[in-house]
């Protein structure tokens, strides 16, 4: 499932200590030249504050966008912001001579190269720390009775059913192929799926479990993040379900 703040928080600070502790053993960027205890002072609290910065940006980008733009999207965002924010910070304690500003764009690179590697092991931790759900009956792409992928057009039949939801008379269907709006009351819907392969999380929403990518908590209240990037709510009285069905 998808991870907290505070859990993020937690990520980010280990992403400080691996790379301050990694670029002081290496000496990085020259920085070999110095002794070990040296590299250890300036590195260490070096990455930390990196990570600091990383993690609020992480949280203020998600606060903006809301996930209403794509993942990837989103970390190249996050990145650009990483980069623009540290290239000064590293320039300010490094800059030397009568004109500093002529490795102004070393350390863009340098930053540029340092920054990609602690969002890399940002993402490579998370995933080893809170790995996404395994989904029963994972073998079966199809998650729904043939009866109502009949009712999709087409092009859409064949496709693996992420949620529905109710939007007056019509229901708004997502699949991995798409999305359709279908004439068809939501409740009718839902008893032609079959119940071992997604639930009702909240009075106009159904999700299938093998579409489910992540979860965060916001406000107070819990929100899913599908494999399309679709954030689905899930009301108070349904929680306790997911926790119990393993979904949580």
């Amino acid at each position: 499932m998808g991870t907290p703040a505070r859990a993020v928080a937690q990520i980010w600070l280990l992403v400080g200590l691996i790379g301050g502790v990694f670029l002081a053993l290496v000496g990085a960027l020259d920085s070999y030249d110095y002794s070990l205890l040296f590299r250890i002072g300036f590195w260490i609290p070096l990455c930390l504050l990196a990570a600091a910065l990383g993690g609020c940006i992480e949280w203020l980008v998600d606060r903006w966008t809301r996930k209403r733009v794509s993942q990837r999207l989103s970390w190249l965002i996050k990145g650009g912001l990483f980069v623009s924010v540290m290239t000064p910070v590293v320039f300010a304690l490094n800059a030397r001579g009568d004109d500093p500003f002529d490795d102004l764009l070393m350390y863009l690179q340098n930053c540029t190269i340092i920054c990609a590697a602690f969002i890399a092991l940002r993402l490579i931790l998370q995933r080893l720390m809170y790995p996404p759900i395994a989904h029963a009956e994972a073998t079966s792409e199809s998650t729904v009775t043939p009866a109502f992928m009949q009712r999709l057009s087409p092009q859409l039949r064949q496709s693996a059913l992420f949620a529905i939801k109710a939007e007056g008379h019509y229901i708004q269907v997502w699949t991995d192929q798409g999305k359709e709006l279908v004439l068809f009351r939501f409740k009718d819907a839902v008893r032609e799926i079959d119940e071992a392969q997604g639930m009702q999380v909240h009075r106009s929403w159904w999700v299938a479990r093998n579409a489910i990518a992540g979860s965060r908590r916001e406000r107070g209240k819990l929100v899913l993040r599908l494999k399309n990037d679709i954030d689905v709510p899930v009301s108070r009285s349904n929680v306790q379900a997911l926790k119990t069905t393993g979904w949580l």
